[in-house]
């Protein structure tokens, strides 16, 4: 995907901890403005248990080799890569995609999920594009606020 948008350099990402019902734990990167949607989700219908919330920012694997020295300076750096998955829906005429960000050494399990959710038929066909690209993100140290992170409008 070549794309003279911004926002397709850069993103940012909730990173936490999630723990379900099996006391499993597993850590989850979810684009900011989802966040507090996908955390009533998890909490409320999965039973999860989400801890260790900090902001990171993606950024494409390009850009973050052109400024890595910069880069180095603000944070911890985690390969992240961001999948996309592109579906074209012909009865209706539009394109739906998918926008996941996982650390680089799940991204096979993932696309995996992904894919399993697609109808065969659409997975073998032109109408359906996965594409991974490679960044990290740059979590950064704590902040020592007092008061929670403001993600949008509150109750």
């Amino acid at each position: 995907m070549i794309t003279d948008n911004p926002s397709a350099e850069t993103t940012k990402l909730i990173r936490c901890h999630l723990v379900n019902t099996y006391k499993e734990q597993t850590v989850r990167l979810i684009e900011f403005e989802n966040f507090r949607l996908w955390e009533y989700l998890m909490t409320n219908k999965h039973g999860a248990i989400i801890n260790n919330i900090s902001l990171t920012l993606w950024i494409n694997e390009d850009n973050f080799k052109a400024n890595e020295e910069l880069y180095s300076r603000t944070g911890d750096a985690e390969e992240v890569n961001r999948i996309i998955v592109d579906l074209y829906d012909e009865e209706y005429g539009f394109t739906t995609a998918i926008t996941r960000f996982v650390r680089s050494s799940e991204t096979d399990q993932v696309k995996d999920i992904l894919s399993s959710h697609i109808p065969k038929e659409l997975s073998i066909s032109n109408d359906c594009h996965i594409q991974v690209i490679k960044g990290f993100s740059i979590t950064q140290p704590h902040h020592p606020s007092k008061r929670p992170m403001i993600m949008g409008l509150e109750d």
